[in-house]
């Protein structure tokens, strides 16, 4: 059992203020724990949607590059992002 300050070994009021204060810290101790096990994943998982990001970028690109030697092959030649803009079936010569 805890013997308070008081007389007879009685808890006091600052006995109990001393020990709210423990269980308080103990508390905020547990909290900034769990906060820096969450820190430590979010940046993890930002790391690895960079990846993922630069990865499909990586892949777009090799996709538009494929498509403009596809273009280039059919007789169209390289245009411009705005002329790609009106580009339709339609515009595809056909034998």
């Amino acid at each position: 059992m805890i013997r308070g300050s008081g007389e007879n070994g009685e808890m006091t009021s600052m006995d109990w203020i001393a020990l709210l204060g423990l269980v308080i810290g103990f508390e905020n101790l547990e909290l900034n724990v769990t906060q820096d096990s969450i820190d430590k994943q979010t940046q993890e998982l930002q790391k690895e949607l960079e990846t993922a990001i630069q990865d499909i970028h990586n892949h777009l690109q090799e996709q538009d590059m494929k498509i403009d030697a596809i273009l280039d092959w059919v007789g169209i030649g390289e245009f411009s992002d705005d002329s790609r803009a009106g580009f339709s079936k339609n515009s595809i010569p056909h034998d």
